[in-house]
């Protein structure tokens, strides 16, 4: 087998060629790679911070309902009319049931009400709401201690989801607590938000409690579940205070649920989701000092497919650079040996 023979401007070409090649691979595949790793950096921040930014709409509807509670539970009208009770059963009074429906401005509220110290409603913007008991709910157990109360639940009367802002009313002197204020506010309020919001990727939303049972989800199929196992503590009290007899089942984001255990700032994490089967990209956000956690998941292919998607021009750039620089030195090195070609016929012929 004979080898093959290069004149001596295929081999310049080829050497100079290949180093051509080597050289812009290399340094293309360190450009690329250093992008890379940039590109990533930034857009887990945007990423962090489409998740801030959603929370903080969500906080502004919370603090809302906060303050509608806190308004109506200081007013003087209320006051006087929740020292009357001395234990027994509260006569409604028009003047103070128009005062309810004053504080629902924007309708945003689907129920406001009075509770006395026993737990049972003597006055209510819906009347259905009369005489119930809520003694066992958390927001009515936090009032009633004197703390401003928030929470989510099923309503035993109407049997669906709201949001419960809940804050002490005090007698005329301020010595003692006479019942609560509680407005219901529509889950729509801050769902409608939450399901509106589009981050451009295939992302998904999930919004829960301190349990981390999700009470909102773009995928209708886990409301009501949980992130990971519940306690037995955790069992009970979504039982009796929040979702009456209601059974809460599991899933499999156990590495969520550890960042909503131990949070301390907004956080974003990565992970291999079992039941998903792929990579994935979560980040998780407090709604302020609320006890609600926002949680926002991707594929990581998803968020980092704009910078994959780069690589196919990258790699004609280079392609069509390497082909044009072996064009352009191989028409060079032709006119530079041409000299060499004619001295060497000239050498013949003497």
């Amino acid at each position: 087998m004979r080898l093959l023979k290069f004149n001596l401007y295929q081999k310049i070409l080829l050497s100079v060629g290949i180093v051509i090649v080597a050289f812009d691979v290399f340094f293309t595949a360190l450009i690329y790679q250093t992008a890379k790793n940039d590109m990533q950096l930034r857009d887990k921040e945007a990423f962090l911070k489409f998740t801030f930014d959603l929370v903080r709409i969500t906080e502004r509807s919370f603090s809302h309902g906060r303050t509608v509670s806190q308004t109506l539970a200081s007013h003087t009208e209320v006051r006087k009319f929740m020292s009357q009770s001395k234990g027994t059963k509260i006569r409604n009074s028009t003047q103070v049931q128009a005062l309810m429906e004053n504080h629902n401005l924007g309708k945003l509220f689907s129920a406001i009400y009075l509770v006395d110290t026993s737990g049972y409603v003597v006055a209510s913007t819906d009347q259905s709401f009369l005489d119930h008991n809520s003694g066992l709910s958390n927001y009515f157990k936090s009032a009633i201690n004197g703390d401003f109360g928030v929470d989510a639940g099923m309503c035993v009367v109407k049997k669906k989801i709201g949001y419960y802002f809940s804050y002490p009313i005090y007698s005329l002197d301020g010595a003692t607590i006479t019942g609560v204020a509680v407005v219901k506010m529509d889950p729509a309020v801050i769902h409608d938000d939450l399901r509106s919001t589009d981050f451009g990727l295939d992302s998904s939303i999930m919004f829960t409690n301190d349990n981390g049972v999700i009470l909102f989800s773009e995928k209708p199929e886990r409301i009501l579940w949980s992130l990971t196992k519940l306690t037995q503590e955790q069992i009970e009290e979504e039982r009796t205070a929040r979702f009456i007899n209601r059974k809460i089942e599991p899933l499999t984001y156990e590495f969520v649920w550890k960042e909503i255990d131990n949070f301390v700032r907004p956080t974003m994490v990565e992970a291999y989701d079992e039941k998903d089967k792929m990579d994935e990209v979560v980040s998780v956000a407090k709604v302020g000092e609320y006890p609600f956690y926002l949680v926002v998941e991707a594929s990581k292919s998803s968020l980092l497919k704009h910078i994959s998607d780069q690589m196919p021009p990258i790699l004609i750039y280079v392609s069509l650079n390497i082909i044009l620089s072996l064009v352009l030195i191989g028409i060079l090195l032709h006119f530079f040996l041409k000299p060499k070609k004619v001295i060497r016929v000239s050498r013949r012929s003497r």
